[in-house]
């Protein structure tokens, strides 16, 4: 079986309860990923998980916890308070990412690394060769 992205998927039902929102059913359990292939939609009370793209038969779901757009570093600090680390594969090759979305190229000319802001960001420093320049 193949799901498409114009179906739902799975549904659940959240329920309010004094200062608790919690959710019952299938999107309780669905793991994350910061290259998730489906996206969990609330319509009141109820949750729907719609896929992002074809999910084949044995593929897993997976949604994402938190907001994507952001460096690894950030997203596995915002992870945090699920209790895990994102061993997905964009967590794993991080560093490349990073670099194109926060980088600028490295000036040296024998190197096409990208320089990332340190943690200061007073200054930026070459993540293939080390070289540092100042902002």
């Amino acid at each position: 079986m193949l799901l498409s992205p114009s179906l739902n998927i799975l549904q659940g039902l959240a329920i309010d309860n004094l200062d608790y929102i919690f959710t019952v059913g299938a999107p309780s359990i669905i793991n994350h990923s910061c290259v998730p292939n489906a996206v969990l939609i609330f319509d009141g009370r109820t949750a729907y998980v719609r896929a992002l793209q074809p999910i084949n038969k044995d593929e897993e779901v997976s949604i994402s916890y938190i907001e994507t757009a952001a460096v690894t570093k950030k997203r596995n600090n915002d992870l945090k308070q699920y209790f895990f680390t994102c061993t997905c594969p964009r967590c794993v090759k991080g560093f490349d990412e990073d670099a194109l979305l926060e980088g600028f190229r490295c000036k040296s000319q024998a190197c096409d690394g990208f320089l990332l802001p340190n943690s200061g960001k007073k200054a930026y420093t070459c993540q293939k060769c080390g070289a540092s320049r100042d902002v």
